[in-house]
């Protein structure tokens, strides 16, 4: 089942027809590339309890949360004083332990990495068996994906417009094909690859392979369980790079 979205269209300037709304209907365009189904758009003004009901109303029914406005330097700009209300917190809590969202996206990468990513690679590459490290990968691709799917999300569709959170894109695909390229490395130091491929090849197989694209493919728009798509992914790896069948 596709995840669901809504979207809460922030200020004033839109409801008096000053501004036309152009933020919507381009994250309607690139949700619905990540097999996400936007539900419903409400456009409210730069009033705080109503920004805080509306979010909290909509976080209750959809699996995601977007809004576009109210975050500006003005002073009528204040939808993250309504979040933190709503939250419990303080708008100088909230900008004292993060400054910024991208920092809070730069937060959330790192974390899964630190849980999800890092310690699984750095046990598979000391053990150094081949089949091992590739059916690793295939985990690994579905756990952050299957835990982190939020994130991702939010990185790739925010991050097109939005300079700051472009860089966390990139930190996190430079991340992803670092640790990519060291097993391809450590496979072909090992003699382990097929004769035909050497270790830039296996990266560019593990890097199109072992994807966010491949698992929003088959998992979320195709249905596939997160188990069938470990296994399969598992099982191309060893055949693709070893000719393992």
């Amino acid at each position: 089942m596709a995840k669901t979205a809504g979207v809460v269209v922030i200020g004033n300037e839109i409801l008096s027809g000053k501004v036309v709304d152009t933020n919507s209907p381009y994250l309607c365009q690139e949700l619905r590339t990540l097999g996400v189904d936007v539900r419903r758009i409400v456009v409210v003004p730069d009033e705080i309890e109503v920004i805080a009901s509306d979010v909290v109303t909509f976080s209750r029914v959809f699996d995601y949360v977007f809004t576009t406005g109210g975050v500006g330097p003005t002073h009528d700009d204040v939808t993250i004083e309504a979040i933190a209300q709503e939250a419990g917190y303080a708008v100088p809590t909230v900008y004292f332990h993060f400054g910024t969202k991208a920092a809070i996206v730069g937060y959330l990468i790192d974390q899964m990495e630190a849980e999800d990513i890092v310690p699984v690679f750095q046990k598979l590459l000391q053990e150094g068996d081949p089949i091992r490290m590739l059916q690793g990968t295939a985990h690994i691709a579905r756990m952050s994906c299957e835990r982190w799917w939020d994130v991702y999300v939010l990185v790739r569709s925010a991050g097109r417009t939005d300079p700051a959170l472009s860089k966390a894109s990139k930190k996190l695909d430079s991340g992803r094909l670092y640790g990519l390229r060291i097993f391809a490395e450590a496979l072909d130091r090992g003699g382990h690859l097929r004769d035909d491929l050497n270790g830039r090849r296996a990266t560019d197989i593990l890097w199109a392979v072992a994807s966010e694209d491949t698992y929003q493919r088959l998992v979320i728009e195709r249905g596939w369980t997160h188990d069938e798509f470990e296994l399969w992914l598992g099982e191309s790896l060893k055949r693709e790079l070893l000719g393992v069948t």
